[in-house]
């Protein structure tokens, strides 16, 4: 273990306890989110599982609030790609590191689009390639913020699912009642 690993680890823990049982957390998480699908290369169910698992009550909450502030994130970088992809979108893909996956994202766009959006949004491909292409090809917007908000939705509230259940099971074995 590295020095002062431990210390940074209870720290994080304060701040995940104080964030998931905060007023202002779910807002937090929807900031979080929004911040996450533009431009924060962490992906958000690093902080929701512990938020999820330490206050499981607000579970479904806080999976609402991540599907929020990721929809309105994908509306703008819909925009985004719709009016400015020759400039702002390419610039931002290099910038990030998302050549890679730029060409066959452009056609699975064209070939698939709402289930390219879908697939896109569910699996660990940059969302934000996605949101891009939408937009530059063209992609119907209702059309585009169905599938995101199906695959960023089924993303988040499967999340919440998984650790409300765990949780629950956890405080089972060791005799506490789930909160």
């Amino acid at each position: 273990m590295m020095p002062g690993t431990g210390r940074k680890r209870r720290r994080l823990f304060r701040w995940s306890w104080r964030l998931a049982n905060s007023r202002s957390g779910n807002i937090g998480v929807a900031v979080v989110s929004f911040a996450e699908a533009t431009v924060l290369p962490v992906p958000l169910e690093a902080v929701l599982a512990p938020l999820m698992l330490l206050n499981p009550k607000r579970g479904w909450t806080l999976a609402a609030m991540a599907t929020i502030g990721c929809l309105a994130a994908a509306a703008v970088g819909y925009v985004v790609g719709w009016l400015f992809f020759e400039s702002v979108g390419l610039l931002l893909i290099d910038t990030f590191g998302w050549q890679e996956g730029l060409a066959t994202t452009q056609e699975w766009m064209k070939a698939y689009g709402f289930f390219a959006v879908f697939v896109i949004g569910v699996v660990p491909i940059p969302f934000q390639t996605a949101m891009l292409l939408a937009g530059a090809t063209g992609m119907a917007f209702p059309l585009f913020m169905l599938a995101a908000a199906l695959s960023r939705g089924a993303r988040y509230f499967g999340l919440a699912f998984v650790m409300i259940k765990t949780s629950s099971l956890r405080k089972r074995r060791r005799g506490v009642k789930p909160v």
